[in-house]
């Protein structure tokens, strides 16, 4: 399973992210990133 990557990363480096890495990495995402951003608005990036 850790051989499937995503931009280059598998599961357990995506999951290991803190918020400003995960805002960043999934960038591109638009609903992943809606998500995130109130995470990253309050500081909790």
């Amino acid at each position: 399973m850790l051989d499937v990557l995503h931009n280059g990363k598998n599961i357990t480096e995506v999951l290991s992210l803190n918020g400003e890495e995960a805002v960043e990495f999934f960038a591109g995402r638009k609903v992943i990133s809606k998500r995130l951003k109130p995470l990253q608005d309050i500081g909790l990036g």
